[in-house]
């Protein structure tokens, strides 16, 4: 049999039983009753090996799987750490992926000094190594993340295996947030462990806004101009000594810079029933939102939301109107203005008179509608 020692030839130890046990199940692997009572080493040739110079010490591999992996089978797996709060649905043995390919494992995960932190070991492979890097950027894919509202929702799991057990993800890519961190009063630093990848990639800019109820909001809570989404709440927190929530909210990058200057205006849009009838029916479905107005002061980092629509003022464009009326009549900031059923214009603003025996409405008719306003116009 010497023909069959060759450049490619490795040598696999087969003596007794090999049981590998792990979340993902078990790995029962036995030899010949000849190996079990004496031991025995397998000779192996495959063309995927690298070949060898004729003159040699061969090295006795624990497995297959580890004689594929050739020199890098002796090489010592990398060792690295996360820190993440103690929200992750970590377990040891949980896999960790790198694009998909499972390229290593959690080894331990333990409460940090100050009590509010996981940090959690991953053993990466030794072949995979060379992945980790300090653009290495890492997410939980853990369960099942359902996002979105009742009429846009959205269901996205990774593998049965990290439902179970919990998973996490990395890839190298330019971190857009600080993807490493250290505890105070601590020297060591350790890789971030995000939320999700939406998270680990999120660089939307943020602001604050207060509000004097949590009522009707939620994170994911959009934030609108025009009726189109221009942001949306992220986190929300309860101030107990100040007596408000605070809330952090993610502006859209392309529309960020015209709604956090001084002048801007955010309050709450939600259902509202009264005796002419049901304003914002639409929050039903989708639930409250938040408006907000341009602004063109300096930039500002934060805000207080409104619980109704303050008074707008006329904006540049149209013909601005004034109409008296006996009473407001349930009429506020927003309301359209019809034209034989067609939508010309809007309510502005309302305010008394100087004697304070009527209500003077401001309305602002848009520009291609401002010729139908004549002298004999009569408003209702």
């Amino acid at each position: 049999y010497a023909h069959l020692l060759s450049r490619t030839t490795r040598f696999i130890n087969i003596g007794g039983v090999s049981v590998d046990a792990n979340i993902s199940g078990i790995n029962v692997k036995s030899s010949p009753i000849s190996a079990l009572i004496s031991g025995g080493i397998e000779l192996v040739n495959d063309p995927s090996f690298k070949a060898k110079n004729k003159k040699q010490q061969y090295r006795l591999y624990p497995s297959l799987a580890l004689a594929k992996l050739g020199s890098n089978a002796f090489k010592a797996n990398k060792t690295i750490t996360l820190l993440s709060k103690p929200n992750h649905v970590i377990s040891n043995g949980a896999p960790v992926y790198y694009r998909k390919l499972a390229v290593g494992s959690v080894s331990d995960f333990r409460l940090a000094a100050d009590n509010e932190h996981i940090i959690i070991t991953l053993d990466i492979l030794s072949q995979y190594a060379h992945l980790i890097n300090k653009n290495s950027v890492f997410w939980d894919v853990s369960g099942i993340e359902i996002s979105g509202s009742l009429s846009n929702l959205q269901v996205q799991t990774e593998s049965l295996l990290t439902i179970a057990a919990g998973g996490i993800n990395f890839d190298n890519i330019k971190p857009v947030n600080k993807n490493k961190v250290s505890l105070a009063k601590s020297k060591t630093t350790h890789y971030k462990l995000f939320r999700s990848f939406a998270a680990a990639t999120d660089n939307r800019p943020t602001i604050a806004l207060t509000f004097t109820s949590g009522t009707g909001i939620n994170v994911g809570t959009e934030i609108r101009y025009k009726g189109i989404k221009v942001g949306e709440i992220s986190d929300i927190k309860l101030k107990v000594e100040q007596g408000f929530v605070e809330a952090t909210a993610k502006l859209e990058t392309d529309y960020a810079k015209y709604f956090v200057r001084q002048g801007s205006q955010y309050w709450l849009e939600s259902v509202e029933v009264g005796l002419d009838g049901i304003k914002n029916a639409n929050t039903l479905l989708s639930g409250a939102y938040i408006n907000v107005t341009k602004g063109e002061g300096k930039k500002v980092k934060r805000f207080k939301v409104l619980n109704g629509a303050p008074e707008i003022a006329t904006e540049d464009v149209g013909l601005s109107v004034t109409v008296i009326s006996e009473r407001l009549m349930g009429l506020t900031a927003g309301t359209p203005v019809y034209f034989r059923q067609i939508e010309v214009g809007s309510i502005t603003h309302s305010a008394l008179s100087e004697q304070s025996d009527k209500v003077l409405i401001g309305l602002n008719i848009q520009p291609k509608y401002q010729h139908l306003v004549h002298k004999n116009s009569q408003f209702w």
